[in-house]
């Protein structure tokens, strides 16, 4: 691999088949990613348990009997034979490695044990022969690991009262020189967890992996689970269980976090979030910590790389550049090729050549056709079939006792033709149309919306138009369904839920959150208006940046969905902006919390592969 590196590096001559000529090809590594392990043996340093981890800068740790780790600032009973020079380090000015290159071939070639202790090398890296990579510029800090599988794995053992540190007698824990009123009881955890199961109806499958129950199953949490965890569910799901204190120093990390993974960064909300990690990171050691030498088992490196994550975002760009979902994506798909460990290598390349035939056999010959019953690019094509078998006395449901006029797979509506399947209108596709009345209280809200539409009193307002149960928002690959969309018995995550916008009495738009029961396609002064009716939510509070709404859901297994049950108004289609999600703060409580994504790009990638990977 290096002896190819060189080459390129060096250029080969390759084949220009536009300009039909050769010319030379160079190409560079200048990016190097990983785990924390993985970075530092490539690097020839000592890793994350050495007297010196970081690659970026020299902090020294403090020896304990299970190792080094790593406080800003010394504990008041450190035993003065373990730590000569008390640590007294700016989270915000840290000691900055320089000429690491240089250092790494000097202290090699001294050969001293106590110099590279002191330095943390260990060996001369491979990558030292490649003049393109700098050395620790090119290495950066993979957000995955560090955040999601370290960082938020020890905040949850804490809580749980798992980690080593935690782990103390009954009798000391009353002693208020250990503070450890963090940990949660046994029952407030099966709680959280029963209500992140209930909320797998009501977080759409855009949010990721349906939520499981993370007092049973935290063991078993992919990297995408401990990211909703932190992004989504954990503040609402810990407010009023935990002090106030310890929630609000999990919030920066959470707020840090939702801003180095978006798509983009600027230069000013990167000096935000470096104020952020640097206070998360300096109130850590106050709150778990707590100056104290036998609890320092907890500041480990993990905690430390906090304070460079913005330095590699100014390096090497946003997060989502250098993080690694798709080693571990790829990983992930070789892995059950692996069937015979004697010919590990035959077994995956067979494996792979064989799912390749697969995927291209459709294209070998024209002979080799699916089924028409089967379509590959859409995975909801089998549930929109039973749905309307489920629904076909609806979709023939007679209007002023004649049937709807159908002919040729088309519904005929007026001047209206639409397939029986979807219609494409302006702000996108909708699906499932059934022509249908509507009952007196919607015609009234109906000319109700009109009347402050065009600003006169109506009388006449036709009740006849048509019912659609689906909507597919133009230039968008999710979609938003609807109340009547859903069946008896149905136990399917509710894409129903949306965050849309009204205009105010003074021109202003404003946010509302609500549950779309069914789409409707109306025609009034020769214009056609494509509107959804909405059981609004009224919004209680916001805590944290989470709305609290009251709210009673629809479901089919509940009660009907016309829309005579509750508050609910008409909106313009277009006025939809995008799906929550909702969780239930209390068993007993008829409030709701909403969640909202804040990183629709960047979640998507991730979430879309990992569903191709499953």
């Amino acid at each position: 691999m290096l002896d190819e590196f060189r080459r390129l590096e060096q250029g080969v001559q390759a084949w220009d088949g536009h300009r039909k000529e050769w010319f030379t090809l160079t190409a560079s590594l200048l990016q190097i990613a990983g785990d924390q392990p993985a970075i530092a043996s490539v690097m020839g340093m000592k890793g994350p348990r050495g007297k010196h981890p970081c690659r970026l800068c020299s902090l020294a740790g403090i020896r304990l009997k299970t190792g080094y780790y790593y406080p800003l600032q010394s504990p008041t009973n450190v035993p003065p034979n373990l730590h000569r020079q008390p640590a007294n380090y700016d989270p915000l000015h840290l000691p900055y490695r320089r000429h690491l290159r240089e250092t790494i071939y000097h202290v090699i070639g001294a050969n001293s044990e106590d110099l590279l202790r002191e330095t943390g090398i260990s060996s001369l890296s491979p990558f030292l022969q490649l003049g393109t990579v700098h050395f620790p510029h090119s290495f950066g800090i993979d957000i995955m690991h560090l955040v999601l599988e370290g960082v938020v794995k020890l905040m949850l053992s804490h809580w749980m009262g798992d980690s080593a540190m935690d782990k103390v007698d009954k009798g000391q824990r009353r002693n208020p020189a250990y503070c450890t009123d963090y940990i949660l009881p046994a029952k407030t955890w099966e709680t959280i967890g029963a209500l992140m199961h209930q909320a797998r109806t009501t977080v759409p499958s855009i949010f990721g992996r349906a939520p499981r129950d993370i007092w049973k199953n935290h063991a078993g949490f992919k990297a995408v689970e401990f990211w909703a965890w932190l992004e989504y569910y954990s503040i609402p799901l810990l407010y009023q269980r935990m002090p106030d204190r310890y929630l609000s120093h999990w919030n920066t990390l959470r707020l840090a976090f939702v801003k180095l993974i978006a798509w983009d960064i600027t230069v000013d909300e990167l000096a935000v979030v470096r104020n952020q990690l640097s206070e998360f990171v300096s109130a850590y050691e106050q709150l778990y910590c707590q100056r104290r030498y036998e609890r320092i088992s907890c500041i480990t490196s993990n905690i430390h790389g906090l304070l460079h994550l913005t330095d590699y975002v100014e390096l090497l760009g946003p997060s989502h550049c250098h993080w690694s979902f798709p080693m571990e994506r790829v990983c992930g798909m070789i892995q059950p090729l692996a069937r015979s460990k004697l010919y590990i290598d035959e077994s995956i390349s067979n494996g792979l050549i064989f799912d390749m035939y697969l995927q291209m056999a459709p294209f070998c010959r024209s002979s080799i056709e699916l089924p028409n019953c089967i379509d590959i690019y859409s995975a909801d094509r089998m549930d929109e079939d039973e749905d309307d078998e489920a629904s076909d006395a609806d979709e023939k449901n007679e209007v002023g006792g004649e049937s709807n006029h159908e002919t040729d797979g088309f519904i005929d509506h007026g001047t209206l033709q639409i397939s029986s399947t979807k219609y494409k209108c302006k702000y996108g596709m909708l699906v499932h149309p059934a022509v249908k009345l509507l009952s007196k209280s919607q015609l009234g809200k109906l000319r109700r919306y009109y009347a402050n539409l065009y600003g006169q009193d109506l009388a006449s307002v036709s009740e006849n138009g048509v019912r659609f149960k689906k909507f597919i928002p133009e230039h968008e690959e999710f979609a938003v369904g609807s109340v009547s969309g859903l069946r008896r018995n149905d136990k399917v995550r509710s894409n129903a839920l949306i965050r849309y916008s009204l205009e105010d009495m003074k021109g202003r738009m404003t946010q509302h959150y609500g549950q779309v029961l069914f789409y409707f396609h109306h025609r009034y002064e020769s214009k056609d208006h494509f509107l959804a009716f909405v059981q609004s939510f009224k919004q209680v509070d916001e805590v944290y940046g989470f709305p609290r709404v009251f709210a009673h859901p629809f479901h089919p297994n509940q009660q009907s969905a016309s829309g005579d049950e509750g508050p609910f108004e008409i909106i313009d289609i277009e006025g939809i902006d995008g799906l929550i999600g909702m969780l239930k703060a209390d068993e007993r409580s008829r409030q709701w919390w909403i969640l909202n994504r804040e990183n629709q790009a960047t979640f998507d990638l991730v979430v879309r592969d990992e569903y191709v990977n499953n």
